[in-house]
């Protein structure tokens, strides 16, 4: 559940400054405040208009939430993206569209986890 507003604003054509913290409360895997000043894409999907259409331009929070896990970690990225999936439910994302989404970033989300492992460890 989300326990603040998304504030935010734009910095290029595809990235977002939040101007507050984003906290969001994902139970189990705990409390998650993505920082005032963290920089995202919100869900970055393939602009294919099908897709697009299907996904991309809502649940932004989620987004942001899902963004910020895989940049500074602090669990597995399966859990990560299992909160992605918590927060699009949270935000009125239809199952299927949310499972739609949750199953684009189990597919596609390897190599930028990855990336961001390899800059933390030096």
């Amino acid at each position: 559940m989300f326990k603040s507003y998304l504030c935010c604003k734009q910095i290029t054509d595809d990235e977002w400054e939040l101007t507050e913290d984003l906290v969001y409360d994902a139970g189990r895997f705990g409390v998650i405040t993505a920082k005032k000043g963290f920089i995202c894409d919100f869900c970055s999907v393939p602009r294919l208009p099908i897709a697009f259409l299907l996904t991309g331009g809502q649940y932004e929070g989620a987004g942001v939430i899902h963004d910020y896990i895989y940049r500074y970690g602090g669990m597995s990225r399966e859990d990560a993206d299992r909160v992605f999936y918590m927060a699009l439910r949270d935000l009125g994302c239809s199952p299927w569209k949310a499972g739609l989404m949750h199953k684009a970033v189990r597919l596609g989300g390897k190599k930028l986890w990855d990336a961001y492992r390899r800059k933390d460890n030096g």
